[in-house]
């Protein structure tokens, strides 16, 4: 009797026709350079990656879509959800130190986030800090803040976890128009801290040509 040897089995492959490995590298490849190019920005609300590009009036979002919302009491809570995609927050969940009602922002004595003051103290300071492309913000009790089960907003952690993690977005004019073709450009001047001058000498350039 003939000897016998296995052969493990391949799969006919056409001659143009790439591996399976191949075809899922660049498949990986392409999302994240799509990943890469993308900029954070909702609506006319872009994401700030350094405290040079907080400027003018911004808002503070804690989970996608869901922004801190100012009440008239001077308590702030956690606003619903937006479900448009392009749909950024509303105007009481924009504060620029001050809420929607113009109030500077603080904490109390319990670490409550609020805005009652006329004037900017000790506990209407605050310290944005960024690690890793993430960020937190601590209050002048040196705690971060966090949104509560109960929808309040509080500063009493002295560590940030991912609960503490927010995002910052800030205005951009509506009528500064970002193509495709400039996302790289954003997305670079993004990472290094330059996006809010970049934006303003993109618009200054517009107005000079009209």
């Amino acid at each position: 009797m003939a000897d016998c040897s296995y052969v493990k089995p391949t799969k006919l492959m056409l001659k143009d026709q790439k591996p399976e490995v191949e075809r899922k590298k660049k498949k990986k490849r392409k999302q994240e350079e799509g990943e890469e190019t993308q900029l954070d920005v909702v609506g006319i609300w872009y994401t700030v990656a350094n405290f040079s590009d907080i400027s003018g009036t911004i808002a503070i979002e804690i989970d996608k879509g869901t922004y801190i919302h100012a009440l008239d009491n001077g308590l702030f809570t956690l606003g619903a959800p937006h479900k448009e995609v392009d749909e950024g927050p509303s105007p009481l969940e924009q504060i620029a130190l001050k809420s929607g009602y113009g109030k500077y922002l603080g904490i109390n004595s319990d670490g409550l986030f609020v805005g009652r003051s006329d004037a900017i103290g000790r506990r209407e300071q605050w310290e944005p800090v960024f690690e890793d492309e993430k960020m937190a913000l601590l209050a002048s009790n040196s705690c971060f803040i966090r949104c509560k089960e109960a929808g309040d907003i509080q500063a009493q952690s002295e560590t940030a976890g991912k609960q503490e993690m927010i995002k910052i977005r800030s205005f951009q004019d509506h009528r500064l128009k970002i193509s495709k073709e400039d996302i790289k450009f954003f997305k670079k001047a993004w990472k290094d801290g330059f996006l809010l001058e970049t934006l303003l000498d993109r618009r200054a350039k517009l107005k000079a040509g009209r």
